[in-house]
């Protein structure tokens, strides 16, 4: 099977899905991001913990699984901070995006295209981006600045609006101002557009200072420097996954979708059935989107050192071997 989950549990692997392939790293995401993970207690948690780390203590037992240990492991990474090994607040755990944003995708793709509700939806999804960046965001870039974070969030959702309303206004104006597709262009380019700066905003320390990465061969972090362009890099690839495809799967797709059934005359008669439909293909493409999105690019990145700053060129690893190829995580 495609979606097995067969591979022996080590603590040293981060999935059980080949991720050098686009299609395991789906079915790595589709783990990750799934919604039950966001259902368990913290005393489920507290558990997993424990049973991963007797795992690495005493070695395998006969009566835990390897399937068990990696549900353990999956729901830790979809709820547990990576560096605090703090629980994420509910709602921000990524395992709540598709739940949460629900009602957000139907807000934006299928409500009427007028200014108070494109405004109105722009808001509360870049509001609720906003509470998803900083709460996962890197710990040794974590900000207590809190008049910074308001700054951040009051540039995300202005932009969001601006954007939005400007757009769907020109459009309005123009010989197109009928086109189904273009006045559905004007929730797309202020997703866009505010996801780019919000994301920016929570991960700017990263483009600035850098990030810290490691010997692709053996794993080892490099703790002397750090380097902006991987972290622009990082950056960009989560740019281009979270600002540009998952809104435009969210933004197109259920409309799109809809005004088809339209024309075939398969929507539902009664109010009822037709908001249960748009529900429903809201929520399908969101959760498809997600980790479609997501696994666009490995997780673990590799970059030649001719590619980095001068201080990578000539490092050498605890062997003493010149480090050619460096990772570095570009997160979520």
């Amino acid at each position: 099977m495609l979606g097995q989950l067969n591979v022996s549990y080590s603590p040293e692997k981060e999935s059980a899905y080949d991720q050098r392939t686009y299609v395991g790293r789906i079915l790595h995401f589709l783990r990750y991001t799934n919604p039950l993970n966001a259902l368990y207690p913290s005393s489920k948690m507290e558990y997993y913990k424990q049973l991963l780390a007797d795992f690495e203590t005493f070695g395998p037992r006969p009566d835990v699984s390897d399937k068990e240990l990696w549900d353990a492991k999956y729901a830790l990474m979809a709820n547990v901070h990576p560096e605090t090994g703090k629980e994420i607040p509910r709602v921000f755990r990524m395992s709540s995006f598709v739940l949460v944003n629900i009602p957000i995708a139907i807000g934006l793709a299928l409500t009427a295209p007028t200014p108070f509700n494109v405004g109105f939806w722009q808001v509360v999804n870049q509001s609720y981006n906003f509470g998803v960046n900083v709460v996962n965001a890197n710990a040794s870039n974590a900000s207590a600045d809190y008049s910074q974070l308001l700054k951040s969030y009051g540039i995300a959702v202005s932009s969001a609006a601006t954007v939005s309303l400007g757009a769907l206004a020109l459009i309005k104006r123009s010989r197109w101002n009928n086109n189904f597709m273009f006045l559905r262009i004007a929730p797309f380019c202020g997703v866009a557009i505010a996801s780019s700066l919000n994301l920016f905003s929570s991960r700017f320390k990263d483009t600035k200072e850098g990030i810290y990465i490691s010997d692709a061969q053996t794993g080892e972090t490099i703790t002397e420097y750090k380097s902006p362009i991987a972290g622009k890099k990082a950056f960009t690839q989560c740019a281009i996954t979270r600002a540009v495809f998952i809104p435009l799967m969210v933004t197109m797709v259920p409309p799109l979708a809809i005004n088809f059934l339209q024309k075939m005359n398969k929507m539902p008669k009664s109010t009822i059935g037709n908001h249960a439909l748009n529900i429903v293909l809201a929520a399908f493409v969101l959760q498809f989107a997600l980790p479609s999105g997501l696994a666009m690019f490995p997780q673990e990145s590799i970059i030649h050192r001719t590619q980095l700053e001068s201080q990578f060129q000539n490092l050498r690893n605890s062997r003493g071997e010149l480090i050619e190829n460096f990772a570095f995580n570009r997160g979520l």
